[in-house]
């Protein structure tokens, strides 16, 4: 995180990531805390400083959260531009922007805020939503902090990625792809507990339905989709080296997720292959 004071009395501008970790802190202290889990990118950037990884990049404006209940959720929206002003270390002022989604079903939704700095200085994070029930959890370090968060496991992580895989609109989100390829990196899983975490998630992958990261058709457009974002989320690796590697370890995954045959197999990172 930022310095707020050096031996120069400079204070660097603060990062995106700075911002992330003032609103967690100030969620994680407040009365909502043991209500919500972190998911998604940010919750990634964690895992990988957490297991000395940090030489790869997760780049994110958002905080990707799971809420435990809809009262919960409409009670922190009515006042989080309020809670993470009053409570910033940065002394940030938070105003609530837009909504997406809450009014309707309340089922998941998405936040967007305007925050500015002592030097007037403007960032635009969000938070991304859904209400369910809370998955089994992990705690870690927010990388270069004391900051201890509660996070969705790897396992549940890989199973809503293996799920959005599968779908079209992957080729507006290829981040989902960078985000396996990370997850790949992160652990050496065993098949069978990781069919339980797939179960736990309720995801399914029915027969007959094409998965459409396995298509080689479907490959150049998301070529282009991953290199016009290369920038925005720092990815580190070349496309074609990328769906190398996911590939050989999503294949067995998405081959015993519609045979459903009991297999023992362990993926192994040295090796890069299921043994």
């Amino acid at each position: 995180m930022a310095v707020l004071n050096n031996k120069d009395g400079f204070t660097p501008p603060l990062t995106d990531y700075d911002i992330l970790c003032d609103m967690l802190d100030t969620l994680i202290h407040s009365k909502y805390s043991g209500y919500f889990v972190l998911k998604g990118g940010f919750a990634l950037s964690a895992y990988l400083e957490n297991n000395n990884l940090d030489y790869f990049d997760r780049k994110t404006t958002d905080l990707d959260l799971v809420f435990s209940s809809k009262e919960i959720w409409r009670e922190f929206v009515n006042e989080c531009g309020a809670l993470f002003s009053t409570h910033s270390k940065f002394g940030l002022s938070f105003n609530l922007t837009g909504r997406i989604g809450q009014h309707h079903s309340w089922e998941n939704g998405r936040l967007f805020f305007t925050v500015t700095d002592k030097d007037g200085l403007l960032y635009h994070p969000g938070i991304d939503m859904s209400i369910e029930e809370l998955p089994e959890a992990q705690s870690l370090y927010l990388p270069g902090t004391k900051i201890l968060i509660t996070s969705v496991s790897l396992e549940t992580m890989l199973s809503d990625k293996l799920d959005a895989l599968t779908k079209p609109k992957l080729l507006s989100r290829p981040w989902d792809i960078y985000d396996v390829f990370i997850l790949s990196n992160l652990k050496d899983y065993m098949l069978d507990v990781f069919m339980d975490y797939w179960e736990d998630t309720g995801n399914v992958i029915r027969p007959g339905i094409p998965i459409y990261i396995l298509d080689a058709g479907n490959w150049g457009g998301l070529r282009i989709s991953y290199n016009n974002s290369l920038y925005k989320y720092n990815f580190d690796i070349e496309f074609c080296d990328l769906i190398r590697k996911v590939i050989s370890f999503i294949s067995p995954l998405y081959e015993y997720l519609l045979s459903k045959r009991k297999l023992v197999a362990v993926w192994s990172r040295e090796r890069w292959a299921w043994k």
